[in-house]
C-alpha cells in the first residue's frame, strides 16, 4: 500500500509541475540509497533482537543525453540476537559495480529508466549458538557472489539537479555464487568441518527476492 501511494505521489507531481527537466549530456551523476531496519519480538526473556545498515554510493557521467555510465558500490551490515538460546548472528557484505543508465522522459520532470549492471559481491557471516554450559558451535559463511541484472524504475525531477527514484531490484538477472561454510564445535579437538558449494541462476528474482529501492540522484 505503501509502494502504491509513493508511486501515484509521484505521478500526480510530475503532471502538476510544467518546467521539462533535462538530463544533459556532460554531466555528473551522484546519487545512491541508505537504510537501517531494528526490529525486536518479544518483550521478556526469551526475545530476539536484530538490526541491519546499509549504504550504495554510485557516481557516474552522462556521456549523451539522459544516458548515464558509472560505477557503484555497497556496504552492508547487520546483527541477530537470541538471548534466550545465546543465538548470535552477524553478517558484512562488500560490493562494487558497473552500470548503464538510460533514461526516458514521460511527461513534464517524470522519467521511467532501465539499468543494466555487472556486479560483484561478497558477504560474510558468522553464527555462534550454545547448547548448555560446555558446548558451543560456531558457522562462518562465505560467499563470493557475480551477478548481471536489469533494473527497471521512476524517477521525477524534483529540482533540475535533484532526482527522487524508485525502482525494483533483484527483479530480472543471472547470478552466479560460490559459498564456503565452516562448522566448528568447542571444547574438542575435532577437526572443523567445511562444506563448500556453488550455485547458478537466471531468471525473474534470480538474487533470490525482489526488492523495492527508494533512492536519490543530484546531477552536478
Amino acid at each position: 500500500m505503501k509502494q502504491r501511494f509513493l508511486l501515484i505521489l509521484i505521478f500526480a507531481c510530475a503532471f502538476m509541475v510544467s518546467t521539462k527537466a533535462q538530463i544533459s549530456k556532460d554531466a555528473v551523476w551522484v546519487g545512491g540509497s541508505i537504510g537501517y531496519n531494528q526490529t525486536k519480538s518479544g518483550t521478556d526473556t526469551p526475545y530476539t533482537k536484530s538490526n541491519s545498515f546499509h549504504i550504495s554510493p554510485a557516481i557516474g557521467l552522462v556521456v549523451k543525453d539522459n544516458l548515464v555510465v558509472g560505477i557503484s558500490l555497497t556496504y552492508g551490515h547487520g546483527k541477530i540476537k537470541n538471548n534466550g538460546s545465546e543465538l548470535e548472528n552477524k553478517f558484512n557484505d562488500y560490493g562494487a559495480g558497473i552500470f548503464v543508465r538510460k533514461y526516458i522522459p514521460i511527461v513534464n520532470r517524470l522519467y521511467i529508466f532501465g539499468e543494466a549492471s555487472a556486479n560483484y559481491e561478497n558477504i560474510k557471516s558468522e553464527s555462534t549458538s550454545a547448547f548448555g554450559q560446555n558446548s558451543r558451535t560456531k558457522v562462518v559463511t562465505k560467499s563470493s557472489i557475480g551477478s548481471l541484472e536489469v533494473i527497471p524504475g521512476i524517477s521525477f525531477a524534483v529540482t533540475k539537479k535533484f532526482l527522487l527514484e524508485t525502482s525494483l531490484n533483484n527483479l530480472l538477472g543471472v547470478a552466479y555464487t560460490k559459498t564456503e561454510i565452516k562448522n566448528t564445535t568447542s571444547p574438542g579437538n575435532t577437526k572443523p568441518i567445511i562444506t563448500k558449494a556453488n550455485q547458478f541462476t537466471a531468471g525473474i528474482s534470480s538474487g533470490g527476492k525482489v526488492e523495492f529501492n527508494v533512492g536519490f540522484r543530484f546531477l552536478l
